[in-house]
């Protein structure tokens, strides 16, 4: 009697443990079930957001230009997209959700950061665009400044499934200050020389002869008539 109660009583503890071990075999079923969702959104992970500036990334100051986001999604199974970009403080910021494709479902502006969301689900090989507008201060100073921070975000259930993707491409813009144009001297006139002296007219040689010879006969006359007056009256 007392060997086949060891024997049964072996064979209750052996039951017992086969059924915690059934026991957690379950849970570990239901807990990796409850994990596909889950999985299946972080394997959307690997978009590789791109960033690039149009035209270019040569700026001047108060110029306006486009920040372009470029994504692919990956795989099927998340809900939402947050898109989050970061330009140089003090630096003016523009969104519109039609700027996107496809469309955006918000647009916002958060100190110097722009944001796009787009709701889905959207499946794998879906091209997302972002674009932004981006206003250079006055003030900029010449030189390099810098996009950093920037990222992309998968939203399961309202939750941000880790981890973050990072924005690469373009990450600077350089700021030029055209040369200050040399303003342009008109040479000064001189003032045009005097008109030269009218020549006074003078009398040629034959001119003086002729009126020597003039003068001299208007002598002659006049001696003649005073003869003649006198000897009238004497008479």
């Amino acid at each position: 009697m007392k060997e086949l109660f060891i024997t049964r009583g072996s064979l209750s503890i052996a039951q017992s443990s086969w059924r915690l071990i059934l026991a957690a075999m379950v849970a570990l079923v239901l807990v990796s079930s409850a994990l596909v969702p889950l999985t299946d959104t972080a394997l959307a992970q690997g978009a590789n957001p791109i960033r690039s500036f149009l035209p270019d990334d040569q700026v001047l100051r108060d110029e306006t230009f486009n920040v372009s986001v470029t994504f692919t999604a990956t795989a099927d199974g998340f809900n939402a997209i947050g898109l989050g970009d970061n330009v140089p403080a003090g630096w003016a910021i523009q969104v519109n959700t039609s700027w996107c494709t496809p469309n955006a479902d918000e647009a916002n502006i958060s100190a110097n950061q722009a944001q796009y969301a787009w709701y889905g689900p959207y499946n794998s090989g879906q091209a997302f665009t972002a674009i932004y507008q981006v206003t250079v201060p006055s003030g900029a100073s010449p030189g390099t400044h810098l996009f950093i921070g920037g990222q992309l975000e998968y939203y399961e259930n309202g939750t941000v499934v880790d981890p973050l993707e990072d924005i690469g491409g373009d990450s600077d813009v350089t700021v030029t200050v055209p040369p200050t144009p040399t303003p342009t001297i008109s040479p000064t006139l001189a003032p045009p020389p005097p008109p030269p002296p009218t020549a006074v007219p003078t009398l040629s040689q034959w001119g003086m002869i002729g009126m020597a010879i003039l003068f001299a006969a208007f002598l002659i006359w006049s001696l003649r008539r005073r003869r003649v007056i006198g000897a009238n009256k004497s008479q």
